[in-house]
């Protein structure tokens, strides 16, 4: 995609619908237009007021903007997803020893409290029920979540990329399966919070990314690297950062991104 459009890079939005609306709001305000392209870091589910009121305000926003809202996969959304078989998990277990295995392992593991637990806002005591009750509306959201996206010379990934070449780690994530892994587990792409900070020039691109709580909530900024602080589960508010349209060839600088925070 070669697009001119102001970018508006949002970190982990955790059930948090109106935060979403709200950073949308101020970076049209800040950027002097509408016509942004919204960049979401994933991690939709869990540990806010409401995941379904979120998926709501996502699914209306994509609807009224084609085209202008761009989100990838975090690693609650990949629990949420081999919960309920949707993604191939590993393969030390059968597909229903694998899917009840993640069920608990999502509940025991992720939620900051039960009714944190995106099962649970949607009303499900068990995985039927869950599967039951997840409008299909949501259901396709969560399953069409790219699991990276490349855009303008910018490499958007969950928890970042390591320091090594680019192209086998974007084909492992294009796979968009877990079999290889041990179970429970998830890429280090998706998950590993050490990628927060590593800047590797070598990628050809500027790697953006949510998922990691930075020390002293300060975001990490470098040529190659931006990671925002991304801690709204933890009622900190939303981190955002206004980026350039295109990724500028020698990296990034202070005064080309524009950071700011909604609520809490």
């Amino acid at each position: 995609m070669n697009d001119d459009r102001p970018i508006l890079f949002l970190a982990d939005l955790h059930g948090h619908g109106d935060l979403f609306s709200a950073a949308i709001a101020e970076g049209r305000r800040r950027a002097g237009r509408e016509d942004l392209l919204v960049v979401a870091a994933g991690d939709f589910c869990d540990n806010g007021p409401s995941t379904p009121e979120l998926v709501d305000r996502c699914l209306e926003f994509a609807e009224a903007q084609p085209g202008s809202f761009l989100p990838v996969l975090g690693n609650h959304d990949l629990a949420c997803l081999l919960t309920l078989g949707l993604v191939p998990a590993s393969q030390e277990a059968s597909p229903e020893e694998a899917r009840a295995a993640w069920w608990e392992r999502w509940k025991s593991r992720y939620p900051n409290g039960k009714r944190y637990w995106t099962p649970s806002q949607y009303g499900a005591e068990s995985l039927s029920e869950f599967e039951e009750r997840l409008p299909e509306a949501h259901r396709a959201f969560f399953a069409g979540l790219p699991w990276y996206r490349e855009l303008n010379g910018y490499l958007f990934v969950h928890a970042g990329l390591e320091a090594r070449p680019v192209r086998p780690q974007l084909e492992s994530l294009a796979r968009r399966s877990v079999s290889h892994l041990q179970l429970g587990f998830q890429p280090p792409q998706i998950r590993e919070k050490s990628l927060a900070t590593i800047n590797h020039p070598e990628w050809g691109a500027v790697v953006v990314s949510g998922h990691t709580k930075l020390p002293d909530g300060k975001d990490f900024l470098a040529s190659h690297r931006l990671t925002l602080h991304s801690a709204s589960c933890r009622g900190e508010g939303l981190r955002a950062a206004l980026l350039p349209a295109q990724a500028p060839p020698e990296g990034l600088r202070e005064d080309l991104v524009e950071r700011f925070q909604v609520g809490p």
